[in-house]
């Protein structure tokens, strides 16, 4: 029976090399330390009737970001330092709804190996590039508040990260975003605590200087 998913690493591992980027084999994914935190490239491979399913996650880890984000989150204390300010898939960005690849056999690996290289190539590399400016992260996440969010899927983490965003680039919408995020964690039922939870945060930053 086919490993695909060692298939899948072992077809990828030398391209991301290239790029810097190194094999954290007991995370399942690529990784590439940069000087505010990491870019990450993850594979997720699920097998059904001797099919695989692929889908690429690409990521971006903003240390100060997640340091702070930890203080108000529910993140279980041995993934605090995984966390990722964005994630989002390759068939989130290429606006394609339900996306994977699909294999059978080992060619079929090699050649998914391909789309997935060339894809970063001309686009993933360029996108986990500008992410790391923390101006681009905070358009990402705060540009349109009042809606779902491609690049942080959960609501109550996405306000968090938001917010903060919204102060360390001393964004002049910090106000409105404020009440925004409120509201929609309002609409979206989140547990009582981490509505006050982001209250916590948000008086925080209200009183927090950068100077």
């Amino acid at each position: 029976m086919i490993n695909f998913e060692a298939s899948l690493l072992i077809a990828l591992s030398h391209n991301f090399y290239e790029h810097g980027f190194d094999l954290v084999l007991e995370k399942k994914q690529f990784r590439k330390k940069n000087a505010s935190g990491f870019q990450c490239i993850i594979p997720s491979v699920s097998v059904y009737q001797q099919v695989a399913y692929i889908e690429i996650h690409l990521g971006l880890r903003h240390q100060a970001v997640e340091e702070l984000l930890v203080q108000f989150s529910n993140h279980p204390l041995e993934y605090q330092s995984d966390t990722c300010t964005v994630l989002v898939s390759i068939g989130k960005l290429l606006n394609r709804k339900y996306f994977r690849y699909k294999a059978h056999t080992e060619a079929d690996i090699r050649r998914i190996g391909e789309d997935i290289q060339k894809f970063m190539d001309e686009q993933g590399l360029h996108f986990l590039q500008e992410a790391s400016k923390i101006m681009v992260l905070d358009s990402l996440l705060n540009a349109e508040p009042e809606i779902s969010n491609i690049y942080c899927y959960n609501h109550f983490h996405r306000c968090l990260r938001g917010i903060i965003l919204a102060k360390m680039t001393q964004n002049p919408d910090f106000e409105r975003l404020g009440r925004i995020y409120k509201q929609n964690l309002l609409r979206h039922h989140v547990p009582l605590e981490q509505s006050r939870n982001f209250d916590k945060l948000l008086n925080f930053l209200e009183k927090f200087s950068l100077n």
